[in-house]
């Protein structure tokens, strides 16, 4: 029924259909073994590595004073869902990919929104907190008082990530009284074992300019904050949509995780040393 190719019919015609004829019998057919197939998860699309962009390169050495960059590579432990704009797919709910190449990912300002949010559920609400935030994140819903009301740009830069595979997952509500599923959604997502580069750049821009000794302090701060919110971003709030069911999620240990200043670096291997901020910078 299903060889090396399908060809599926574009859902405005299938409507159209008689349910009791033999087109509707074999779309009927065809729908059904794509669900099977995807509920074994058989269903898993690579995508060819010369496609995907490398990691961002960062040179640390000509930002201004107190800037520093975050990067690592991680695996996903659970699936990512996201939400393509494309109107019409032959799943429900397509993955988000990028434009040109069709290669999924997750773009830069769903990081700054998964990022904000463990900001947000790790801190308080005391002024202090909200004077990092605005720092951080640019200018917020809700600023002080005695805060400039003009809009302010953030330190931190984000940048979009790239995954090597995407694939399907099927889910179904069960309804309250006979606890069986009616009607099964499928979710096209970036899968388990997926792999991803993350990058963070911390830029004090004017700031570390005027004041380059007066930075340093807070650049510190910042940067331990921050390692300390990814680590809860990844491995307990989640990222990506569906969080609250357990999505989002990435493995503890990484690869090639880096912490870059003007003049230092440090390495790390899992995300629970960031967490802790365990590991020691060297020259």
């Amino acid at each position: 029924l299903l060889g090396d190719s399908v060809i599926i019919p574009d859902p405005r015609f299938i409507e159209e259909i008689p349910k009791e004829s033999a087109e509707a019998k074999v779309i009927k057919k065809v729908q059904d073994e794509l669900l099977r197939r995807r509920w074994r998860k058989e269903v898993v699309v690579g995508v060819k590595k010369e496609l995907i962009p490398e990691r961002p390169q960062i040179e640390v050495a000509s930002l201004p004073p107190g800037s520093w960059c975050m990067q690592f590579q991680f695996t996903l432990e659970r699936p990512i869902v996201t939400k393509d704009e494309i109107r019409l797919d032959m799943t429900e709910n397509p993955v988000r990919r990028e434009r040109a190449t069709g290669i999924p990912c997750f773009v830069a300002s769903s990081w700054k929104g998964s990022l904000r949010s463990a900001f947000r559920a790790t801190s308080g609400n005391g002024d202090s907190v909200q004077r990092d935030f605005h720092s951080l994140f640019g200018s917020a819903e809700r600023v002080l008082d005695s805060e400039t009301k003009e809009p302010r740009r953030g330190r931190l830069q984000f940048f979009s990530t790239y995954f090597d595979m995407a694939g399907v997952y099927l889910t179904q509500a069960l309804n309250r009284k006979t606890k069986t599923g009616d009607n099964p959604v499928n979710y096209e997502v970036v899968p388990e074992g997926a792999k991803g580069w993350f990058t963070l750049l911390y830029c004090t821009h004017a700031d570390g300019i005027l004041n380059p000794a007066g930075i340093e302090e807070e650049s510190g701060r910042h940067a331990r904050m921050m390692a300390s919110t990814v680590a809860v971003m990844f491995r307990q709030t989640g990222f990506g949509g569906k969080k609250s069911s357990g999505f989002g999620m990435a493995a503890d240990l990484i690869d090639d995780g880096v912490f870059l200043e003007r003049d230092k670096s440090a390495r790390f291997t899992h995300l629970t040393h960031l967490d802790a901020w365990q590991f020691k910078v060297s020259q």
